[in-house]
């Protein structure tokens, strides 16, 4: 399971954005119930990020009043894991003042005192690397058409073989001409699986996720 910060940490690089204006839109994945909208680059790399954790059940947006007053706060998202156990999270800019800062701490601990979990997560973390690369990159092949052989033959591969370099597993549908975008895409669907700290290349770890979890529930 990813380890969100739970504080407020020093100011870090921002992100690079992957275009100069960034619109809102919306984002879905096998971890979100309902479609959720992006405000932000750094909100959408969350997003694709936490989708691939292997311990997060479902992503939403919490529901007005999560954080009841007097705190008058909105978390941006609530992640629920697969042991059941669930956290608010709010995203802080490398940008955001030192009174922000202290407010969110104020909510943090008032949450805490009332058995709320929650988090504040920043664009150091979200930024890590090779992760953060990772992520955009299965989830740029996530529209790739997997044809229902290809399909078959991946997952069928994995249930022998178990975790399994990534050259290998494309090895499978060698007859495809996007036999890696065809893995990447069935890991963007949730049906496999890869490390994401591990450096995209022929040696990065591949298996099949067998966890049994519902977004919706």
């Amino acid at each position: 399971m990813a380890d969100s910060r739970t504080d407020i940490p020093p100011a870090a690089q921002p992100l690079e954005p992957a275009f100069g204006f960034w619109t809102p839109r919306p984002f879905k994945s096998m971890k979100t119930p309902e479609t959720v909208l992006a405000a932000t680059r750094f909100h959408e790399d969350y997003l694709s990020i936490m989708s691939l954790d292997e311990g997060v059940r479902a992503i939403r947006v919490p529901r007005a009043g999560a954080v009841e007053a007097p705190l008058e706060h909105q978390p941006d998202f609530e992640v629920t894991n697969v042991d059941g156990s669930s956290y608010l999270v709010h995203l802080v800019t490398t940008d955001v003042d030192e009174a922000a800062k202290a407010a969110l701490f104020d909510v943090v601990t008032a949450a805490g005192n009332r058995g709320i979990s929650y988090r504040v997560v920043d664009e150091a973390w979200v930024g890590g690397e090779p992760r953060l690369r990772n992520a955009r990159l299965v989830f740029g092949c996530r529209r790739t058409k997997v044809s229902p052989g290809d399909r078959v033959r991946i997952l069928h591969f994995l249930n022998e073989q178990g975790a399994s370099p990534l050259i290998e597993v494309a090895g499978a549908v060698a007859s495809s001409p996007d036999a890696v975008e065809c893995v990447l895409a069935l890991v963007a669907e949730g049906n496999v699986m890869v490390d994401l700290n591990v450096t995209m290349g022929p040696e990065m770890p591949v298996w099949r996720l067998r966890a049994e979890w519902d977004a919706s529930s």
